[in-house]
């Protein structure tokens, strides 16, 4: 129970009327997502703004980094402590991509940094429903954004479970990710871990 509980709640009331736009920022690929979709997370409410991409991911899992790393980042209704959320998905190579992932990997190439809807077809509410049965399990910890201008108060979670991408897919968001845009990982400088509720040290 508490802050570190799980699983999270997602409210599919998003993306229905507005297609999520597809920019590039020079730094990740990055999805805007408008229409406000909210998640609930220890007793608060916070909204999704973005998803950016990572080749390969910045979280390690046991010293070694998967192959992608998508952020999603939600700002906390009315502010406050912790006034961010952000849930960090691992992706290493296999078999079959989600199917939001593939259609992102075919608009990818056309992103310019000037946000437009690439994809009509894509929708938050069709990401929400490929990630929910994986929530319940993960690591969460206090930190900041690993990109400009890496502001604190950030709740992060990290999904235990990993899901897969094909190497087509894969090689669409490493092209653009020209060298790699993943960020050396910080010391927790005494921060504590939890995994699913279970804090360690």
């Amino acid at each position: 129970e508490g802050a570190g509980g799980a699983p999270v709640k997602v409210s599919v009331r998003d993306c229905t009327t507005t297609p999520c736009v597809n920019p590039f920022n020079g730094y990740a690929v990055k999805v805007d997502v408008p229409g406000a979709p909210a998640i609930k997370y220890g007793g608060a409410q916070y909204v999704v703004k973005d998803m950016t991409f990572h080749t390969p991911a910045e979280h390690t899992l046991d010293g070694r980094r998967p192959d992608m790393e998508v952020q999603m980042v939600m700002a906390r209704k009315g502010g406050g402590k912790d006034p961010q959320l952000a849930i960090a998905v691992h992706f290493e190579q296999g078999p079959t991509s989600p199917q939001w992932i593939s259609d992102l990997a075919l608009v990818a190439d056309d992103a310019t940094g000037e946000p437009k809807p690439l994809d009509p077809t894509l929708f938050f509410t069709n990401i929400a429903r490929n990630l929910v049965p994986f929530m319940g399990i993960h690591y969460t910890y206090k930190g900041s954004l690993t990109h400009p201008p890496c502001s604190t108060g950030v709740t992060w979670l990290v999904l235990k479970h990993r899901l897969t991408i094909t190497s087509d897919d894969l090689k669409v968001f490493q092209d653009r990710h020209i060298g790699g845009n993943a960020r050396e990982t910080q010391s927790m400088h005494g921060r504590k871990l939890a995994i699913a509720g279970t804090m360690q040290k």
